[in-house]
């Protein structure tokens, strides 16, 4: 969904600057993102970035589904001053 930020696009970003920009203008798909959406999608990135953020002292988890409801408890956690947001959704409009 184009126009909406979430942890997919933060690690993305993370990872190479260019992945995000690619991925919002490119027209065709890579052949290796069939890999990297597997990859993401049966949650084995997602082992690794909870391990990453474990020692954290103050995580707390965005767990709504629907981008919006996951957009809305983001912004209450960011408001709270929360130091680090897992699974956090910001959407541009």
């Amino acid at each position: 969904m184009k126009g909406t930020i979430t942890e997919k696009t933060f690690y993305q970003y993370l990872k190479c600057p260019n992945w995000v920009y690619f991925d919002t203008y490119a027209s065709e798909m890579r052949p290796h993102e069939i890999l990297m959406a597997r990859l993401q999608d049966d949650g084995l990135i997602e082992e690794k970035e909870r391990e990453l953020l474990s020692d954290r002292q103050d995580l707390v988890e965005v767990t709504a589904e629907d981008p919006d409801e996951a957009f809305k408890q983001t912004l209450a956690f960011m408001r709270e001053g929360r130091q680090t947001i897992y699974h956090g959704v910001l959407i541009d409009k």
